[in-house]
């Protein structure tokens, strides 16, 4: 039989590359409080086995860099008055392929895994639906990100159940409310791997779509499950904005009717004609991040839904992990989505995170949106609580990452065959070497990248590496303008590389003649 490390490492097999960790160092009312960071090294045997003793936590990137993944979760962020043996037992009511397993900071992580390597974008699709069937609409989803942004990003790691074993108190929670032995929750959670079909079909429980049709989602569980005492108000009050689209002027009869059918109790007549007449004083809409809408959104289907969400224009983005590569200065990376759109990375400087001006046109670049922006103070804070949960990432050393392919190629550019046999010939998009310096136009070498498919840089990004390369190494990347028969050029010049020995010796039992083919 695979031992336990094994089998946890096939199940839960994402980014295979780099690692996420945390030192707890406190409390911060219910939750713990530390310091989270990644590491650029490969996931080992040796670190699930630290896991799984509670020498060191693990965290794992659920996507990897083809952009498929074998297992997600959902962050069921509660810790007040949270009951996960409640959330296993709605699991089971409603027959989904997940797993409850009671999270670091006393919430829950809601596993769901998959047979085969599923792109990311389906499975982020499926959990949000499960989500919103389970009544946790708002919560995260991991993976984060539908494909990895790369440049030294690792995307957004997990934290591993089963730290120190049960007495870690991240260990996977029955309906009965019983905590899974190691080896029962791996044979659990291996028989709930779902196929490739489950991924590829929305996920659809409830019956109350015959009385919301082709409206949000959020209403047709509600109306499912009865408003209750708390969310009577607000419920109802959605409810009407979605009959005043489907039913225009008969809104309101049906409205009476839905009241006495889908509240538990329903409200009193002064309440029902207070919410008939504010829905004629302002411009309604649905209130999509207030309870109990929030808990059951699903507003990717929501927005193709005829009497859904409207598209609508500018508003603000969704904000979501924060994580700072450990580069001089640093390079931050934030995921960011618009409502019912695939979440994107954007790369800032700390300029850029510093400005909500900044921040606003680096949104227009990489998701043709612009946001509306935030004021000064309303900024701060987001950024604030951002930078409180930030996750700090390792530089990689190797050339796993973007920088380190661009070093590889700008090797090769200034070591190949084609160069420069004097200075001039740089107009010639030629390296020139002299005096331990290689020197050319930084359009030869953008079009060199081009040429060896590599189209990650333009000039500005290839400007900051050169930068930082010389405040690591000052001196070891030179600009200048040179005199190139008569013009003057701007041309940058790095160290020269030590050129490859080309006199290979030839064994003496093969002629110089032969031929291998």
């Amino acid at each position: 039989m695979s031992s336990i490390v094994d089998r946890f490492m096939r199940l839960f097999a994402g980014l295979d590359r780099a690692y996420g960790t945390y030192k707890v160092n406190g409390t911060k009312g219910d939750k713990q409080i530390g310091e989270a960071f990644t590491k650029h090294e490969p996931v080992t045997t040796e670190l699930w086995q630290k896991h799984l003793d509670g020498i060191q936590g693990l965290g794992i990137v659920p996507i990897r860099d083809d952009a498929s993944c074998l297992f997600g979760a959902i962050d069921v962020d509660s810790y007040r008055d949270f009951d996960p043996a409640k959330l296993a037992g709605r699991i089971e009511f409603f027959k989904l392929p997940l797993v409850v397993c009671r999270s670091k900071s006393g919430g829950a992580h809601i596993y769901c895994f998959a047979k085969a390597p599923v792109e990311a974008r389906q499975l982020r699709e499926r959990l949000q639906e499960m989500a919103s069937i389970l009544g946790h609409g708002d919560c995260e989803i991991f993976p984060k990100q539908a494909k990895l942004h790369d440049r030294g990003d690792t995307g957004s790691w997990i934290n591993m159940p089963y730290f120190g074993g049960l007495r870690g108190m991240r260990y996977g929670v029955k309906s009965t409310g019983d905590a899974y032995e190691v080896e029962e929750f791996l044979s659990f959670a291996e028989a709930q791997r779902a196929a490739d079909d489950f991924f590829a079909h929305p996920v659809v429980r409830g019956q109350g779509s015959d009385w919301i049709v082709d409206g949000p989602p959020c209403l047709e569980q509600l109306v499912t499950i009865k408003l209750s005492e708390g969310h009577r108000n607000e419920g109802m009050y959605n409810i009407a904005v979605y009959l005043k689209k489907a039913f225009g002027d008969a809104w309101e009869k049906k409205f009476w009717e839905y009241n006495s059918m889908f509240c538990d109790p329903p409200l009193e007549t002064d309440e029902l004609k207070g919410l008939i007449r504010s829905m004629g004083k302002r411009d309604w809409r649905y209130t999509c991040s207030k309870k109990p809408i929030s808990l059951y959104c699903n507003s990717a289907v929501c927005r193709n839904r005829t009497y859904g969400v409207s598209g609508g224009t500018g508003g603000f983005v969704k904000l979501g992990q924060l994580r700072k590569l450990l580069t001089n200065p640093p390079t931050w990376f934030w995921d960011v989505s618009r409502d019912g759109s695939e979440p994107a990375t954007l790369e800032l400087t700390t300029e850029q995170l510093h400005s909500p001006r900044l921040f606003q046109i680096a949104c227009m670049n990489k998701l043709n949106h612009m946001p509306v922006q935030a004021s000064g103070n309303v900024w701060q804070q987001l950024v604030d609580a951002a930078l409180t949960n930030v996750v700090s990432m390792e530089v990689p050393s190797d050339s796993a990452s973007s920088e380190g392919l661009f070093w590889d190629l700008l090797e090769k550019f200034c070591t190949g065959r084609a160069q420069a046999q004097s200075r001039d010939e740089i107009l010639l998009e030629k390296p020139w070497t002299d005096d331990g310096y290689t020197w050319f136009k930084i359009s030869a070498l953008l079009a060199f990248l081009h040429r060896s498919n590599f189209k990650e840089y333009r000039a500005p990004d290839i400007a900051k590496i050169f930068k930082l390369a010389n405040e690591r190494e000052p001196d070891s990347v030179r600009s200048t303008r040179m005199v190139l028969k008569g013009k003057k050029m701007n041309v940058w010049g790095v160290r020269e590389f030590t050129r490859p020995d080309s006199d290979f010796t030839i064994p003496d039992s093969v002629s110089r003649d032969d031929r291998p083919f």
